[in-house]
């Protein structure tokens, strides 16, 4: 594997919420083969968006300062800046897009040249309609398409999320992914 690519994505099946959505931070990347795992050849806390692109039906993605705790966490774990589906409001599409919508939030190519075993880490914290509205993650190897990850793997940690099938919006992958409340920290460890 020599460049990686991230992606979350947000799904949802209401124009109108009222609730925060889906906060993302301090993302890294290191190596699962040194004990304890070298620095981070990889680490976006979000203070600048480093190549960090959204897009997508509704386009609900937002890069910047998070300072009102009614909406969401009061701040950046690391900083005050986070990517979120609403800063410091709820989470709405647009008056123009339909009313299902999957919005990306997508890295820039990561190089990972000589490493065996990645860890991927990120935080997170979700308020999200239960069932209706929530996100996944989807990896790219080598500029290769997205992949949704598959929840079911051994080498996924800390991962509150639903997969009975429940998640009803319409261009949902698979029922595989995180929906409702939560607030966790994640690592996923790939031996490709």
């Amino acid at each position: 594997m020599d460049t990686i690519q991230v992606r979350f994505v947000f799904a949802a099946d209401s124009a109108v919420s009222d609730l925060p959505g889906w906060y993302i931070d301090d993302v890294s990347l290191s190596e699962a083969t040194l004990a304890p795992a070298r620095a981070y050849p990889y680490l976006q806390d979000f203070e600048s968006t480093d190549g960090w692109v959204t897009s997508g039906g509704g386009d609900i993605w937002r890069i910047g300062p998070q300072s009102d705790d009614a909406f969401g966490p009061p701040s950046g774990v690391s900083g005050s800046r986070v990517a979120g589906t609403g800063l410091n409001a709820n989470y709405e599409l647009s008056p123009t897009s339909t009313r299902h919508i999957q919005s990306y939030l997508s890295s820039p190519a990561i190089r990972l040249t000589g490493a065996s075993r990645p860890i991927l880490g990120f935080w997170m914290a979700m308020e999200s309609r239960v069932g209706q509205d929530g996100g996944h993650l989807a990896l790219s190897v080598n500029d290769g398409p997205f992949v949704p990850l598959d929840f079911g793997e051994p080498g996924l940690t800390g991962s509150p999320y639903t997969d009975d099938g429940s998640l009803t919006a319409p261009n949902w992958p698979s029922g595989d992914g995180w929906s409702g409340e939560l607030s966790t920290c994640l690592l996923y460890t790939s031996d490709a």
